[in-house]
């Protein structure tokens, strides 16, 4: 699965009610889109290998949940199998991923008990 995350996995002990306002770097063939952070997004920057930047417009939405609630309405609208299938498949792999990490780290639920 994603073996070389388990080391850093392992130093977790438990995480209690942390909130992080850093920026976020999304890494891509073409180069890095960095968010000013990962919720209540206000500036997005696209860095190429050359260096050089652009900053993309970007509107910060006025609930967290805009564009996630908007894609779900869409999907009920007008549906695409496809589409619903992928997402299906993404969130089994991050499931999958949170619950590995999680049970690697020792972090148990009081309802696992």
């Amino acid at each position: 699965m994603v073996s070389y995350l388990i080391p850093v996995i392992k130093s977790i002990s438990r995480l209690v009610n942390i909130t992080s306002n850093l920026p976020c770097e999304i890494y891509t063939t073409d180069g890095t889109l960095t968010l000013n952070t990962i919720e209540h997004v206000r500036s997005a920057i696209f860095t190429d290998h050359q260096g050089n930047e652009t900053h993309l417009p970007i509107q910060q939405a006025p609930h967290t949940m805009t564009e996630e609630v908007a894609a779900f309405a869409n999907m009920i609208k007008q549906p695409n199998p496809e589409l619903y299938q992928a997402w299906l498949e993404d969130a089994s792999h991050v499931h999958n991923l949170i619950y590995t990490m999680r049970q690697t780290a020792g972090i148990r639920f009081e309802a696992e008990k």
